[in-house]
C-alpha cells in the first residue's frame, strides 16, 4: 500500500468519523448521508432507516426487457443492471457514487449514476453452494465483506483504475485477507455476519456453526462467535471469550453493531444462542501475539444436539429423548454442572465435559459489559422447567437463535429472536434493552418485549419514535420504541394468492415509508400509527435483499436484477390492493 493510498483514506474518511462519531454520541440517531448508504444499517447503530432520503416512489416498473429482449428500465427507473448470478442475498451499500452488491458468486462495483457495471471479483463466478450472504462495508477506498467460504477481504473500491481486465471486466484488487477458517470456524450454508467499522477496528461475526451440511463435520464449540481486525493491515487484534458455540441452536449468523453509553463505546452481538452480548471495544494497548496458540476449556457443560431420523416412530424419539435427558443429568451430578439444553440438529456432537479445550490465536479477548437471554423463559422449558426438545430444528415452540442485527437507538438496543425461514413459522420475541445498565441480565430484566412477533431474522427500523419489525411470515409490526405498545400488524399478502411469502429482508424507513421486500415483491407502507398500504411491485424473480436509499434514489435488488428507483411521476396503473 502506497502512502499516496493512505493518505487519500484518511483524508476521505475523517469528516465521514467525526460524524459518525456525533451521530453515535447523540443516542444512536442513524444519520444516513446524503450521499452514502456505507454499511450494512448505513451506520454503525445499524438502525435501517433512512432519514435524509429525498422523495421516494410508492410504484416502479420492474420490467426488464423489451420486445427484442435487451434490458430496459421501466417506469420510475432510472437504470436497470443484471447480477449476472442465481441469487443475490446482500443488500447494496454505496458509497462515492459506486454501489457495492454481493451476487451468488461475486462481488459487483457498480456506477451509481449510469449502473455501468465497473469491476467485480473474483473475475469469475466463485465455486460456492451458497451466494454471499455478508453485506459489505466502506470505508475510504477500501471494502471490506466475508466471503461465502469463511475469507474476510479488503478489496479496492477503484479497482477498475488498476487497469487488471479479465474477459471484458476489471478485475476487483485484494488488498489483504484472512482465512477464519484458521480459526477453527465450521460454516453452515455460508458466512453471513456483516462488517462493523468502528474507528481503526473492523468487527465481524465468524458464523461458526454447529453443522457442515457439506461435509457434516462435528462444529468446533470453543472457535469464537465475533472477532476484530485492524483494517489497515488485516491483522486478527481480539475475539470473544463467552463459548458461544457451546451453546449454538445452529449459527452465529448475526452482524454487529455499535453505540456509544455515557461516553464510552459498546459493541453490540446477537448470538447464535439467543442470547445478545454488548462488549467493550478493542483496546489500542493490549499486546497482540497471532502466531502464538493458547489453550481455550471449555468452562460448562455444552448443549448436547442430535439429529434424528424424520421418519422415526414417535415413541422411538419419545423414548431417545428420555435417555439423553437422563443422560445428561448424570453427567451434571458428577460434574457439578448445570444439566445443558438439549436441541436436535446437527450430527452427534459430543456431550461436552470439563476436559474439552482447542488452541486459538493469542489475542485479546473483547471484555463483555452485558448480556440478555431474548428468550422467555417459557421458550426454553415447560412449565415443569424441563428443557423443551426438538427434533431437526423445526419446531414451532423451541427456543429461538439471534440472526438479525442488534439496533441502538436512543440509548437501547432492539432485536428480535428468529430461525432459518425455510423451516417455518414458529414463535418469536422481540426485546428492548436499557443499555445503560451493567451486568449479567435474566430474561426478565429487559425494559419490555414483545412476543406478538412471530420468528424473524429482520432488523429494526425506527424513526419518530416507532419501531417497525417484520417477522418471517411477511407480517409488519408497528411498536412504541419507548413502551412496547403495538399500534398495527400489516400482513404482505399476495394478491394472487392471499398467502403472505417469506421475508428474508429487513424493513426500510425512508421519505415517510416502510419499504419491506418480501420473497415475492415490495411492499410500501406509510409510517405512523395507523397501517396504510402505498403500493406494491411484483418482482420476476425472488428477492432476499434489503433495499437501501440515497439521496432520491432507492437502491432495489432481486436475485438477478438492481433497479435504481426514482420518483419520475409513474403511478401504479391499478390501485394498491
Amino acid at each position: 500500500m502506497t502512502s499516496g493510498t493512505t493518505d487519500r483514506r484518511y483524508r476521505g474518511s475523517a469528516a465521514r468519523g467525526f460524524r459518525l462519531g456525533l451521530a453515535l454520541l447523540l443516542g444512536g440517531v442513524s444519520l444516513a448521508f446524503s450521499a452514502d448508504w456505507p454499511q450494512w444499517g448505513g451506520t454503525p447503530a445499524r438502525n435501517m432507516a433512512a432519514p435524509e432520503a429525498g422523495k421516494l416512489p410508492c410504484w416502479f416498473s420492474p420490467d426488464v426487457t423489451d420486445e427484442q429482449g435487451d434490458l430496459k428500465p421501466g417506469s420510475n427507473v432510472r437504470w436497470v443492471a443484471e447480477t449476472g448470478g442465481k441469487s443475490v442475498f446482500t443488500s447494496p451499500v454505496v458509497s462515492q457514487g459506486r454501489i457495492i452488491v454481493g451476487a451468488s458468486g461475486n462481488i459487483l462495483c457498480y456506477d451509481l449514476a449510469a449502473g455501468a457495471l465497473l469491476w467485480r471479483y473474483p473475475k469469475k463466478v466463485g465455486n460456492w453452494s451458497s451466494g454471499f450472504c455478508s453485506t459489505p462495508a466502506i470505508e475510504g477506498d477500501r471494502v471490506y465483506v466475508v466471503d461465502p467460504a469463511g475469507v474476510f477481504l479488503c478489496l479496492d473500491l477503484f479497482s477498475e483504475k488498476k487497469g487488471v481486465k479479465s474477459e471484458g471486466t476489471y478485475e476487483g484488487q485484494v488488498l489483504w485477507s484472512y482465512d477464519t477458517k484458521k480459526l477453527g470456524v465450521n460454516l453452515h450454508y455460508s458466512a453471513c455476519s456483516s462488517p462493523l467499522i468502528v474507528g481503526d477496528y473492523i468487527y465481524v461475526g465468524t458464523s461458526n456453526a454447529r453443522l457442515n451440511e457439506a461435509n457434516k463435520k462435528t462444529f468446533s464449540p470453543l472457535t469464537p462467535s465475533l472477532v476484530a481486525f485492524n483494517r489497515h493491515t488485516g491483522q486478527l487484534v481480539a475475539r470473544d471469550d463467552e463459548q458461544i458455540g457451546a451453546r449454538l441452536t445452529r449459527s452465529a449468523w448475526s452482524s454487529p453493531s455499535c453505540g456509544v453509553v455515557n461516553g464510552k463505546t459498546q459493541i453490540f452481538f446477537g448470538g447464535g444462542d439467543g442470547v445478545c452480548y454488548a462488549f467493550e471495544p478493542v483496546d489500542p494497548a493490549a499486546q497482540v501475539h497471532p502466531d502464538q496458540l493458547i489453550t481455550t476449556k471449555l468452562r460448562r457443560q455444552m448443549d448436547r444436539f442430535i439429529r434424528l431420523d424424520r421418519k422415526a416412530k414417535p415413541e422411538d424419539l419419545l423414548a431417545a429423548k428420555a435417555a439423553i435427558l437422563d443422560d445428561m443429568n448424570k453427567v451434571a451430578q458428577t460434574t457439578g454442572l448445570p444439566p445443558g439444553q438439549v436441541h436436535w440438529a446437527g450430527p452427534s456432537a459430543p456431550m461436552g465435559s470439563t476436559d474439552l479445550e482447542a488452541r486459538l490465536p493469542d489475542v485479546p479477548c473483547l471484555k463483555k459489559i452485558w448480556s440478555v437471554d431474548c428468550n422467555p423463559k417459557e421458550y426454553r422449558e415447560d412449565a415443569n422447567g424441563v428443557p423443551r426438545l426438538c427434533d431437526n430444528y423445526n419446531c414451532p415452540d423451541s427456543p429461538g437463535e439471534i440472526i438479525a442485527t442488534p439496533v441502538f437507538y436512543r440509548n437501547k438496543v432492539y432485536v428480535a429472536i428468529g430461525e432459518d425461514p425455510t423451516f417455518g413459522p414458529g414463535r418469536g420475541n422481540l426485546v428492548c434493552i436499557d443499555v445503560t445498565r451493567r451486568g449479567d441480565f435474566t430474561s426478565g430484566q429487559w425494559l419490555w418485549n414483545y412476543q406478538g412477533i412471530g420468528r424473524s431474522i429482520s432488523t429494526v427500523s425506527i424513526a419518530d419514535g416507532l419501531v417497525y419489525a417484520c417477522d418471517s411470515n411477511s407480517t409488519v409490526h408497528c411498536l412504541d420504541a419507548e413502551t412496547g405498545k403495538r399500534y398495527w400488524e400489516y400482513p404482505c399478502r399476495d394478491a394472487a394468492t392471499g398467502k403472505t411469502n417469506e421475508c428474508w429482508a429487513s424493513s426500510l424507513v425512508a421519505d415517510g415509508k416502510v419499504f419491506v421486500a418480501t420473497r415475492k415483491g415490495l411492499f410500501v407502507l406509510a409510517t405512523g400509527r395507523e397501517a396504510k398500504l402505498l403500493g406494491k411491485v411484483k418482482l420476476p424473480e425472488d428477492c432476499h435483499a434489503t433495499p437501501c436509499a440515497v439521496d432520491k434514489t432507492l437502491l432495489v435488488c432481486s436475485h438477478k436484477h438492481l433497479w435504481a428507483v426514482e420518483d419520475r411521476g409513474a403511478v401504479a396503473p391499478s390501485p394498491a390492493k
